[in-house]
């Protein structure tokens, strides 16, 4: 069922400032680089100082290191200096990281598995400090599971067979939405299923490949690259809303 198109400009009150700075969720997947290194070289030169340390979370991928190279050269290619990889993997890593997290202006988590991300992340004791970031005015971007792991929530099965052992589970919830990265093959099921269990109106959006979405702390959003799906929980199930579309002037509240 989709929903009659609605007004994507929310108004907000000009002379309110957001407690910190909008943050960019990449999708992943596909094969954008140009995109995400335009969208980067964007944001980089807006920096009220330098990106010259840019700290890499691999929490979601086990701190794997061919990740961590990708991601680095992507950066690099946007103008960043040194690239961090703020380990998570052991005790003396997990205090290094701490450091490298408290002063880096630029904090990038990468992707992999969302679950597995937030246990690790919390293992760590960083969700605390990577809100701290946030509100501190450092820039926080993701990619793919990285992504969603800023937004407030996602979903686990403990039996992928059964649906009825679907749950949601919190994640960092700095940027304030719920998001889906590249599900667009499926129809985004594992968005739907989330928000089919959330409150009613609840809004969930799916980021497809090749594109991304910068969120700011009131809540309103851009889209860059391709139209970002939209889905509303109702009283009787998720609904399809208008997309969110990718120009400056189309702006959404989530």
């Amino acid at each position: 069922m989709m929903t009659p198109p609605r007004n994507h400009t929310a108004a907000e009150n000009p002379n309110s400032q957001p407690p910190y700075p909008p943050m960019y969720l990449f999708a992943g997947g596909g094969h954008s680089p140009s995109l995400y290194r335009s969208l980067l070289q964007k944001i980089f030169s807006g920096l009220p100082r330098p990106a010259d340390t840019v700290a890499y979370i691999g929490a979601a991928n086990g701190d794997n290191h061919s990740f961590f190279t990708g991601m680095a050269a992507l950066l690099r290619a946007a103008g960043a200096g040194t690239v961090r990889h703020a380990r998570v993997s052991g005790a003396a890593e997990r205090e290094k990281a701490q450091s490298i997290i408290a002063a880096a202006p630029v904090i990038f988590i990468g992707g992999g598995d969302v679950e597995k991300g937030m246990e690790r992340l919390t293992e760590a004791k960083l969700c605390d400090l990577l809100r701290q970031r946030a509100k501190d005015g450092a820039l926080l971007c993701g990619f793919s599971a990285g992504s969603i792991m800023l937004c407030r929530e996602w979903i686990t099965w403990t039996d992928p067979d059964d649906d009825r052992s679907a749950a949601r589970f919190p994640c960092l919830n700095i940027a304030p939405m719920c998001c889906d990265t590249h599900g667009e093959d499926d129809d985004w099921s594992e968005l739907r299923a989330l928000i089919a269990l959330s409150p009613a109106e609840t809004l969930g959006y799916g980021i497809p490949s090749g594109s991304a979405v910068s969120a700011n702390p009131a809540g309103t959003l851009i889209a860059y690259g391709a139209p970002v799906a939209c889905f509303r929980r109702t009283q009787t199930g998720v609904v399809n809303e208008s997309p969110l579309m990718p120009r400056n002037t189309q702006t959404e509240k989530a």
